[in-house]
């Protein structure tokens, strides 16, 4: 349903599949130092943009071991497969049970009191997390913004690149 609304708001949006396949080519023939320890590409290629688009204000992990921290908190976070899903969020975030960076068992947006249940395919769920924010014209954790406007852009076709989305652009062109 959110992506049928999707398709009526923006009819003249580029086909999600091969921007994202076109983007997460490039991303890591750019970027193949970083993440490694991520086998998923979809993921490493998310983890990659996240951390090439932090939001003014936030603190970026220096010295932490990247590979133990979740970069993609407040977007994406995962759950233990025994683990009820959370029953509200303040933003949509996309909660999936399985292992950390890894595929999935099953997975749900959650926002406010809302919890929609969607197919275990990861990059079908993140499709329906951008989505949503556009049709539901609500907005992600002010941390994640750039990240997101990014995303939507890059992927949907949908609003402006900031400066550090162009230069991020450019680097991966």
């Amino acid at each position: 349903m959110i992506s049928m609304e999707f398709r009526a708001m923006y009819p003249y949006a580029p086909d999600f599949e091969k921007q994202l396949t076109s983007l997460r080519v490039k991303v890591l023939a750019r970027y193949h130092d970083l993440f490694n320890n991520i086998k998923d590409e979809f993921l490493r290629a998310l983890f990659i943009i996240r951390q090439k688009c932090p939001s003014p204000g936030t603190k970026r992990a220096r010295d932490a071991n990247l590979s133990k921290v979740n970069l993609l908190n407040g977007i994406i976070e995962w759950i233990t497969p025994e683990d009820a899903f959370p029953t509200k969020s303040d933003f949509p975030v996309l909660y999936v049970k399985g292992e950390s960076n890894e595929e999935q068992s099953s997975a749900a947006l959650v926002w406010k009191e809302n919890i929609i249940p969607l197919e275990p395919n990861m990059q079908h769920c993140f499709r329906i997390l951008c989505e949503s924010l556009l049709v539901f014209n609500t907005f992600c954790h002010p941390v994640n913004k750039q990240f997101f406007i990014f995303m939507c852009y890059a992927l949907l076709g949908v609003g402006n690149l900031t400066t550090t989305g162009e230069r991020l652009m450019q680097n991966i062109q």
